[in-house]
């Protein structure tokens, strides 16, 4: 018996997946609109790779990529237990996170490509933010398509992605960052998939990309963002193929 994909609380989606790999897809686009692509990923880099690998051009293309992913000394900033238990992961293993490791070779070559511009957001600004059920409530008590839906989420996670989204918006939202080069251990042994990290005149040359790495961000402005563009008014999705 296959697999039953329950009915969502938020409702089922309408739009259809397209049968175009995702990596062609977005190779399409950078080659339709050159310099003009922002890269928001929020997930394993294993497609960026694959594009890149398919076509050599494919990042040298792109305006700039933002990732969410990896992490370099995340440290429990707030007291709630919510809060301890994710502070687990990374207590003993400050350089391990799920994105990256899930796929070590692919985050190497995606990090490596020739990028105009990498902005990081590691783990380490995310502990900063929850998704509080007071947040939550602020967030949900619009009757826009989003904030309906956020009804249905459950509180006490960290904001992560939607740290990247935002700082992909609105940059001065970033209150520290660092300047580094950065690669992936794809050796393995006991740090197999962990983030590698230079400052400037330190790194070993071999191909690192210099990057943009996101350390703390405004919370009090960043939760303000989300709240004002969950309320605006949104259209709903066509489900058309973009042009």
């Amino acid at each position: 018996m296959g697999d039953v994909v329950p009915d969502l609380p938020q409702g089922n989606p309408t739009v259809k997946a397209q049968s175009e790999r995702a990596a062609d897809f977005m190779i399409d686009m950078v080659h339709r609109y050159p310099h003009q692509v922002s890269i928001i990923a929020t997930g394993p880099l294993t497609n960026l790779a694959l594009a890149q690998r398919l076509d050599p051009e494919f990042a040298s293309l792109a305006k700039e990529l933002v990732y969410m992913g990896g992490s370099l000394n995340p440290r429990q900033t707030r007291p709630d237990e919510v809060a301890h238990q994710f502070a687990r992961e990374f207590l003993n293993a400050p350089r391990r996170e799920f994105n990256i490791r899930f796929d070590p070779e692919g985050a190497s070559i995606a990090l490596r490509a020739p990028w105009a511009k990498i902005t990081m957001i590691p783990v380490d600004p995310s502990t900063d933010t929850e998704l509080t059920p007071a947040l939550l409530k602020r967030l949900s008590r619009s009757d826009t398509p989003v904030a309906r839906s956020l009804k249905t989420r459950e509180a006490g996670f960290p904001l992560w992605d939607e740290i990247a989204a935002a700082v992909w918006l609105d940059p001065s939202l970033i209150t520290r960052k660092a300047d580094l080069y950065v690669d992936v251990n794809t050796q393995f042994n006991a740090s197999y998939g962990d983030i590698l990290s230079w400052s400037p005149g330190y790194q070993p040359g071999l191909g690192e990309g210099r990057t943009i790495v996101v350390q703390r961000i405004d919370i009090p402005r960043f939760e303000d963002l989300m709240d004002r563009l969950v309320a605006a008014p949104q259209k709903p999705l066509s489900g058309r193929p973009l042009p």
